[in-house]
């Protein structure tokens, strides 16, 4: 699939400019639930090694920015720890960044690499005028236990982010997003205090928001 994908794009006069992998690269069922005692961390961080060899192979020239899913974690529904975290980012950052050859410059990036290691979350600059900003939706989502003041951080990120560069449009992506779904009952994402925070946010600056991509629901 990958490879016809990159042969009908090798065919249209428009480049990607990138590709944004929104969250969820490893199946369900293994992250294991927070009171395991046991983890597969060993099989997840494979998984992502396979995922991204497969992309690679069939865009080899091709940036990848990609997110966190509630399902790329040692413990699924929650954010790394405080004290996880360290050593759970550095090894990500290895496989989505620093062994992707079109990833080199991201990689090289010491500002993108600095919030990354913070709560996994970065601003990708797609162009002049364009930037992505990569949201970890694992530390709002109303699931996770874990380090929860790092979404305040990332929140108040986002809103400096976004004011230091008023000359540049943006789009937002995350894999459990800000907001809420509706299938047979209500499905709560964030819990409610950072999304009323994040849609502060993009208010203020609305006028150059392009698009904000979420994921995670299977029904709609």
């Amino acid at each position: 699939m990958l490879k016809e994908a990159a042969d009908l794009e090798a065919k249209s006069s428009e480049p990607i400019a990138a590709i944004l992998l929104i969250g969820d690269l490893v199946k369900h069922g293994v992250a294991v639930p927070i009171d395991s005692t046991t983890t597969n961390e060993k099989l997840m961080l494979e998984t992502m090694r396979q995922v991204f060899q497969e992309i690679m192979t069939a865009f080899p020239d091709i940036p990848i920015i990609p997110v966190v899913g509630n399902n790329d974690v040692v413990y699924h529904d929650q954010a790394p720890t405080a004290e996880n975290k360290e050593a759970y980012y550095t090894a990500i950052w290895e496989i989505w960044f620093e062994n992707v050859p079109a990833n080199a410059h991201i990689a090289a990036n010491d500002t993108i690499k600095a919030t990354w290691m913070q709560g996994g979350y970065y601003v990708y600059e797609l162009s002049e005028d364009i930037m992505i900003l990569s949201l970890n939706g694992m530390y709002p989502f109303y699931e996770n236990f874990a380090d929860k003041e790092v979404a305040t951080q990332m929140l108040q990120w986002v809103n400096s982010t976004l004011a230091a560069n008023r000359d540049k449009k943006f789009i937002t992506q995350t894999h459990v997003f800000f907001g809420n779904n509706w299938y047979h009952d209500l499905e709560v994402l964030w819990n409610k205090t950072y999304t009323d925070q994040m849609v502060s946010i993009l208010y203020e600056h609305q006028e150059r928001l392009i698009v904000a991509l979420g994921a995670h629901i299977h029904h709609v």
